[in-house]
């Protein structure tokens, strides 16, 4: 059914792995339509609980397919920007929680794509970035919305004039868990835990990596990546 992605459902999860590894799991508009597909089925599906999104090998989303892209007319870049849009709607609307396991990259589109979840759970290789700026562009998938939202208007401005990537460990976190909910546990099968007792279990990317959330030292909670 699916040629870019992996799909299966296991205990009541949905695990979607993004499988362009030779194009660092690049968004194309095949890419896109499967991932609609994959998400407006696991909306319906009433043995799906929750959604675990990935990438496989180096990346999670090295970022929207440029080589693609540079060959588009106007329209049909449009038309790839409002298909975006509503992958990035509908994931971010689903009636289930859906958490992004960021094993590498998540650059472009593939840092608005985890930004669409509603949790981020990233590997110490994990980078991201909005770098678009450098090829004259802005981000085009809602990642001038979201990012605000998430990390403040300020921040967000900084990461988007200035391109820059960064690490998952940087000061670029922003504050998540304030219930002390431990997601890692969750994902990883295990209860929910309060602030009390925080589990960092890890969730296992495609390739065999860990995958865990990202303490600080700043007060209760987790602190995850954008």
């Amino acid at each position: 059914m699916y040629k870019n992605l992996k799909y299966e459902v296991k205990e009541g999860i949905a695990y979607i792995t993004i499988s362009r590894p030779e194009a660092m799991n690049a968004l194309n508009n095949h890419v896109l339509d499967e991932l609609f597909t994959a998400f407006y089925s696991v909306s319906k599906d009433p043995l799906v609980k929750a959604v675990i999104l990935t990438g496989e090998g180096k990346a999670f989303v090295a970022g929207a397919d440029i080589s693609a892209m540079h060959k588009m007319e106007p329209k049909e870049g449009r038309d790839m920007m409002i298909k975006g849009h509503n992958v990035m709607n509908l994931i971010e609307t689903v009636e289930k929680p859906v958490i992004a396991a960021v094993n590498g990259f998540a650059l472009g589109g593939g840092c608005e794509l985890a930004m669409a979840c509603d949790i981020r759970i990233a590997s110490e290789k994990a980078k991201f970035g909005q770098p678009e700026v450098g090829l004259g562009i802005i981000p085009g998938f809602g990642g001038t919305q979201r990012l605000p939202r998430l990390v403040g208007k300020g921040m967000a401005k900084e990461l988007i004039y200035d391109r820059r990537n960064n690490k998952c460990a940087g000061s670029y976190a922003y504050r998540s868990g304030e219930q002390g909910d431990d997601a890692g546990g969750i994902a990883a099968g295990g209860e929910s835990h309060g602030p009390e007792n925080h589990d960092t279990r890890p969730v296992r990317g495609s390739d065999g990596e860990s995958i865990h959330p990202q303490r600080t030292e700043h007060g209760p909670g987790h602190r995850f990546c954008v």
